[in-house]
């Protein structure tokens, strides 16, 4: 049995990312991470070049009219760097989308579902808007037509990995020209982490599981571990980690979720109901330590599948208490 095509917003699943390289021309020239050596007639910081999921990308002045097309990931990290990006259109409609994000309210300048409807990328639509930098999700599946459509445009950065967060900012930091920020941002996440892990050090160590609920099965999500391995826990034997998919658990296995900690998302609201139902739940180990923890439908979902900047406040004030009071982080 395999898992439905997942909901592809914000920060998106995994994906396999395009092996064909798309390099931007008659951008300077560039090579490596980040070139960022001003050169003379260029604007301070720039050329600077960065590497994307598409091949390199070279600008030669900071982009002032930044287009986000399916990644609220970015928009966060933009946004704290204070370059809101000028346009986001995430697949779905802006109200649906500030459900699930309710802090992008405000995080950039306009939102346009003419971009990106229904997860398909509208390169006109796009060309419309006019952008100097164009930074979507590939979704593994940019043809090569309409990679020449956007780059004819404007530069495109494609990232559709979640796993290196740090790089993601300070990325973004080196496009804008905010290295600075972008460091203290990563420090500062860091530390909210290492916090977190100080506050539950009875659990570090101990064993995960992360998934969805869907049809009454428990679907492995790989991106949900990224935020958990911040925490100090590690796979258990049954988490796949990125890329692999695992297995999901089905109803009539659901004894086989005997993880230490785990933690349950879902697409829609009650979802996990008919989990908690099961005359076994009372049995499983997480349950009987207080390590369940049942995240928002939707908000959790989309946002433990990726770090930024103002996610990861806004999970460990939802996660960290009952974790930390959990008998399991309580026995010594």
């Amino acid at each position: 049995m395999t898992m439905p095509p997942l909901r592809r917003r914000g920060a998106a699943l995994a994906a396999a990312v395009l092996s064909a390289a798309l390099v931007l021309t008659g951008c300077g020239s560039g090579g490596g991470n980040d070139s960022g050596n001003a050169q003379s007639g260029s604007a301070e910081g720039y050329p600077v070049t960065v590497d994307s999921d598409l091949g390199e990308v070279t600008l030669t002045k900071k982009p002032e009219k930044i287009v986000v097309v399916g990644d609220a990931r970015y928009v966060d990290v933009l946004a704290a760097l204070g370059e809101a990006p000028a346009v986001f259109g995430s697949g779905e409609d802006e109200q649906t989308t500030l459900k699930s994000y309710p802090w992008l309210e405000g995080q950039y300048g306009a939102y346009d579902d003419k971009i990106f409807p229904a997860y398909e990328i509208d390169a006109e639509a796009i060309g419309a808007l006019q952008p100097d930098l164009i930074i979507l999700q590939t979704f593994g599946n940019l043809d090569e037509g309409l990679q020449k459509q956007l780059s004819a445009i404007a530069p495109v950065y494609a990232d559709d990995n979640p796993e290196n967060w740090e790089n993601a900012v300070t990325t973004m930091g080196a496009v804008t020209n905010k290295r600075e920020q972008a460091e203290k941002l990563v420090s500062d996440m860091k530390a909210e982490f290492s916090a977190a892990r100080e506050r539950i050090a009875g659990l570090q160590g101990k064993t995960f599981f992360a998934g969805s609920m869907l049809d009454g099965s428990l679907y492995p999500l790989p991106e949900m571990g990224i935020f958990a391995s911040e925490l100090g826990l590690i796979p258990a034997d049954n988490m796949p980690v990125i890329p692999d998919r695992g297995d999901p658990i089905s109803a009539e296995n659901r004894d086989q979720i005997t993880a230490d900690v785990v933690f349950v998302a879902s697409f829609a609201s009650g979802a996990h109901k008919d989990l908690e139902s099961d005359p076994r739940y009372a049995d499983l180990p997480s349950v009987k330590s207080g390590t369940m923890v049942i995240l928002e439908p939707l908000i959790g979902l989309d946002n433990m599948t990726a770090v930024a900047p103002t996610t990861v406040p806004w999970l460990l004030e939802r996660i960290l208490p009952g974790l930390e009071k959990s008998a399991l982080n309580t026995v010594q």
